[in-house]
């Protein structure tokens, strides 16, 4: 019996979140702090494992820290909608001060930091051009 070919799936917001890593490690320096929270849900036995290790269900995709603030990014693919868990764990953060905000293209993650007035040494704009 022959093989069954397994397609891969597509995975948008995996490589929007590559594209975006890709633009802050080369565009912001030391004066700011970001991260990505491994807060990935596989299955059941892997969110319950999570929990007890304190991983929240709903955290952002990229956590910024500086001297003045910290912000949030959370990426969505076009067509895509934040998830119940996602909109709770944005407004208890903006209600503690942090910045927030979801994006679909790396164009509007640095249009974000910009308005937080994060110190850019790089722009997506010089690189297409």
């Amino acid at each position: 019996m022959p093989k069954r070919i397994q397609r891969k799936r597509a995975q948008p917001e995996a490589q929007l979140q590559r594209a975006v890593c890709e633009f802050l490690t080369s565009a912001l320096d030391s004066a700011v702090m970001w991260f990505h929270p491994a807060n990935e849900q596989a299955n059941e036995i892997t969110r319950m494992r999570n929990s007890a290790l304190g991983v929240m269900p709903g955290t952002a995709d990229l956590i910024f820290l500086w001297y003045e603030g910290h912000g949030a990014i959370e990426l969505k693919a076009r067509g895509r909608k934040q998830s119940l868990e996602q909109e709770v764990w944005a407004a208890q953060y903006m209600a503690l001060g942090g910045l927030y905000a979801v994006c679909r293209t790396p164009e509007e993650v640095e249009a974000v930091l910009r308005s937080w007035k994060l110190p850019l040494r790089a722009s997506l704009k010089a690189k297409r051009a």
